[in-house]
């Protein structure tokens, strides 16, 4: 008898066990497989447009992540923007580029193929001016001539 009572509380230790071992695998699936779901749902929908996606949905707001939702997201802050005065955007090995009129401040904006290449190239002598504020965010490096937080906060506000 006490054989079989010791035999049934081991089984029921192992089952637990077990048991807990399933759930813990079932809940790294299913969390990992959201993961996945997000990103093929943005590489899908690049894909299909053949083009990248042009802008993110963080937290119920839309955030700038390339040169032309940049624009429009200073305008829909109220900033002026002017045309594209054109860069030599190649020459820093951007993929894309532009000069524009941000208020009465030149800003450039140089969009990279990865935010790796976005950070290398922030790190070149190129941006290296005191007198401006530079920052990458995401795959675009910016170039505000400026320094005056006046002036950088608000075209920094919609990244």
């Amino acid at each position: 008898m006490k054989r079989f009572i010791l035999k049934s509380k081991t089984a029921i230790i192992v089952a637990g066990v077990a048991l807990l071992a399933v759930a813990g695998v079932a809940y790294y699936l299913v969390s990992n497989n959201d993961e996945k779901k997000a990103v093929s749902v943005n590489i899908t929908t690049a894909n299909e447009q053949g083009e990248q996606q042009t802008e993110q949905k963080t937290a119920g707001v839309t955030k700038a992540s390339d040169i032309d939702s940049t624009l429009s997201a200073w305008k829909t802050a109220g900033l002026t923007v002017s045309g594209d005065k054109g860069v030599a955007y190649q020459m820093v090995g951007a993929s894309n580029g532009g000069k524009y009129d941000v208020g009465a401040t030149n800003v450039e904006l140089y969009e990279y193929e990865s935010v790796a290449k976005a950070g290398e190239a922030r790190q070149s002598s190129f941006f290296a001016d005191p007198a401006d504020a530079v920052f990458v965010t995401g795959t675009l490096l910016v170039v505000v001539h400026s320094t005056d937080p006046a002036t950088v906060d608000p075209i920094k506000a919609v990244f």
